[in-house]
């Protein structure tokens, strides 16, 4: 169905951080899989050399999936080793032309189940296909939940919740809120199309919540000498911050034609271009926070209301295998500080792998895209998928 995309933008403003394309930083780094991790919020998981002190930023840019439009504005701490903040407008866009009824209903499309084959496009063999992760638990009921509603107590409503249906989206929205000081729900609960008297709608736009305050975790943890990637409540991937040209380099590339109107393209590649590779990668294990959170919450929507969480998130793996192609091909110092590094592989098989296992759970769920089907062709180009295989190939799988 047809979106007036103009009206679906978000604006926040997001730290520019800057690129550059010369020598791989020295220094190892390494992924970490611990249970610990539940200090998250005080960033105690570190590894690798890059010990130096590290900026506390605050929650940083994303967009989300849900019913959400409205305009937040995050600013990050100032840095030496940053060139100033920068507006982006994007985001998950959403269809509404009604409210739905369903507000707690069991669905009987999909479960929570975990096991199973690896999903399509990921090797039983390597990390993508290897890692595991309970999908979000669509059919728990949530009718005392309804029933007890008010307005006022809509935070905890909302993180209850996501505390039955995805349970990994409460661990970060906590954990972000712990280690900022102020309550990520709270701040935005009410954004966009969320409508406090309806409080199926505030389901429908949790995935900005968990996508922001994923933002607000990893970037709190630091951003100037390493990247965090919290993946889950057991795993944190932090990796030496790589110097890679900006992704904004694979604009207009032979691989662009393929999506005909790319939503995503003036905000992450032409207003945000400079961003480097680590940038890339954390909008990307967001995206995978937003469809997941819209999984969970399959049964709030109806056929009056769609949300382009799988659009998103096809996107950015896609932005993916298009940096890996370029720099591959012509920038070899960016390519070399990612795919030459063991952590880096990690976390791009990783997000790879767990992006995947939401894809093959939403396939053919209108209700959770819009252009999915477009962008999921390109996405699957041969040639884009080989890029996939090398970092596979060197991770020695």
């Amino acid at each position: 169905m047809p979106t007036d995309r103009s009206l679906l933008r978000f604006a926040f403003s997001l730290l520019l951080l800057p690129a550059c394309a010369d020598d791989p930083m020295d220094g190892d780094s390494t992924a970490e899989t611990s249970a610990e991790t539940a200090g998250l919020s005080q960033g105690e998981s570190s590894s690798g050399d890059s010990s130096g002190d590290e900026t506390d930023g605050s929650s940083s840019g994303g967009d989300e999936s849900g019913e959400t439009s409205g305009d937040t504005d995050e600013t990050s701490g100032d840095s030496a080793d940053t060139s100033g903040d920068t507006d982006e407008t994007s985001g998950d866009t959403d269809e509404t032309s009604g409210d739905t009824d369903d507000t707690s209903g069991d669905t009987d499309d999909t479960s929570g189940d975990t096991s199973g084959e690896p999903p399509a496009h990921t090797d039983p063999n390597c990390v993508d296909g290897m890692y595991q992760e309970s999908l979000s638990a669509n059919d728990v009921d949530l009718s005392d939940l309804f029933a007890a509603y008010q307005p006022a107590n809509r935070v905890d409503f909302v993180m209850e919740a996501l505390s039955r249906r995805y349970p990994i989206g409460h661990y970060i929205v906590e954990e972000s809120s712990a280690q900022s000081g102020d309550d990520c729900a709270a701040e935005y609960v009410d954004s966009g199309f969320s409508d406090p008297e309806d409080p199926a709608s505030l389901l429908r736009g949790t995935g900005t919540i968990v996508h922001e305050c994923g933002h607000g975790l990893n970037l709190g943890m630091g951003f100037i000498e390493s990247s965090h990637y919290v993946i889950n409540d057991s795993l944190l991937l932090k990796c030496d911050r790589p110097e890679t040209i900006g992704r904004g380099a694979i604009d207009g590339d032979e691989f662009s034609p393929a999506v005909f109107d790319d939503f995503y393209r003036d905000t992450y590649l032409v207003e945000l271009g400079d961003q480097g590779f680590e940038m890339l990668l954390e909008e990307t294990s967001q995206y995978v926070n937003s469809l997941a959170t819209g999984y969970a919450f399959l049964d709030q929507y109806d056929d009056n209301s769609s949300t382009s969480a799988r659009d998103g998130l096809l996107s950015f793996l896609w932005y993916v295998e298009r940096y890996l192609y370029l720099t591959r091909n012509q920038y070899p110092d960016s390519y070399d500080a990612l795919v030459g590094d063991p952590c880096w592989r990690e976390a791009i098989l990783t997000v790879w792998g767990r992006g995947w296992k939401y894809l093959e759970a939403t396939e053919g769920l209108m209700t959770l895209g819009i252009d999915d089907e477009e962008i999921l062709e390109a996405l699957l180009n041969p040639t884009l998928l080989a890029e996939i295989q090398l970092v596979r190939d060197a991770h020695g799988c």
